[in-house]
């Protein structure tokens, strides 16, 4: 019998126990949306020649890519970056009587181009036209890493306030109050539809140098979206 009894009131001891430590919480998922614009751009330019001989081609290929290089470096467009993005050196070949034929061979260079002024990615094309580069091609504009970072961290502080309004909305209707913050995750990043398939420019073998009027490039409009969620302790 004096068995039971203390059986029985350790378990009174122990769900008291439990009762106590029982903490009521809220969960709920805070968001930040907003549009931002791309405020970089970049094109690809890609010098070609192609000669009877290997050593012409690559030869004139080097001289007319290190041309335009040194000409990109002097216009000194805003936060510029260059780079080398491809060099190709291969035997073109047509198909003639039913065998491949030899026409030569030809070598390729690709320069990147990128600025943080998108409207001066015309004076680019308008570069190459002038040194009868015909190849132009990977346009496209885009949000650089220094915006992503600071938009992600506005944002990050807005999800985290909109997430404390919804939980105060909530615990209202179930007659409680929020209470300190029991867990937090950082949000995901979404950001909104990719970029357009880059654009090429070719430009015609029988336009002039001066005559080939670049176009107006300008920036897009990003959806940018963080989500947090956050757990209340509910009074």
């Amino acid at each position: 019998m004096i068995k039971v009894f203390l059986l029985v009131g350790l378990l009174s001891i122990t769900l008291s126990s439990h009762a106590d430590a029982l903490v009521r919480t809220i969960s709920v998922f805070g968001e930040c949306q907003r549009k931002i614009k791309t405020d970089r751009g970049a094109i690809t330019v890609t010098v070609s020649h192609t000669s009877k001989n290997i050593r012409q081609a690559t030869h004139q290929t080097n001289e007319k890519y290190n041309i335009f290089k040194s000409t990109m470096e002097k216009l000194k467009l805003p936060d510029q970056q260059l780079e080398t993005v491809s060099y190709n050196v291969f035997e073109k070949k047509e198909w003639e009587n039913k065998k491949y034929v030899s026409k030569g061979f030809t070598a390729e260079a690709g320069l990147k181009i990128s600025t943080s002024d998108i409207s001066k990615i015309g004076k680019i094309i308008e570069t190459a036209n002038k040194l009868e580069i015909k190849r132009i091609s990977s346009l496209q504009t885009y949000v650089s890493q220094k915006l992503r970072k600071k938009e992600y961290e506005n944002c990050l502080a807005k999800a985290t306030s909109n997430a404390l309004d919804k939980a105060k909305k909530m615990a209202t209707t179930l007659k409680a109050k929020v209470g300190k913050v029991t867990k937090i995750n950082e949000g995901i990043r979404r950001e909104g539809a990719p970029p357009p398939p880059p654009r090429d420019f070719m430009m015609a073998k029988s336009v002039g140098r001066e005559s080939a009027l670049p176009p107006q490039i300008s920036e897009r409009q990003v959806d940018f979206n963080v989500k947090v969620e956050v757990q209340f302790e509910l009074k």
